[in-house]
């Protein structure tokens, strides 16, 4: 099956701030992220029920390699619907608040 991913336009801005974060920080760095960013996405788009099934209804999440961010997604038919790109250290009920809007 093919999937397609849509992201909200939360999630969208999670990401620019992000990579602005990282770029800030330096270039190469912020490049590192795109492509850490880009393996995940891969990765989902190969199997979305491969990752972890997060305690909230039928939200999963990928880890992005070598950065404490994960995506917050949901599954629905061919399309991957991703809400939240949080950091780890936020609160579970931060992400949760995310997801209900």
């Amino acid at each position: 099956m093919a999937y397609t991913i849509r992201y909200s336009d939360e999630s969208i801005e999670d990401l620019r701030a992000i990579s602005k974060h990282y770029m800030e920080i330096n270039i190469s760095l912020g490049n590192r992220f795109k492509e850490a960013f880009l393996g995940a996405e891969s990765n989902l788009l190969r199997n979305p029920y491969a990752f972890s099934k997060i305690n909230y209804k039928d939200f999963r999440r990928i880890i992005i390699r070598k950065f404490p961010y994960k995506v917050i997604y949901r599954i629905e038919k061919e399309i991957i619907q991703v809400f939240c790109v949080s950091h780890f250290a936020r609160s579970n009920r931060y992400v949760k608040n995310r997801l209900r809007k």
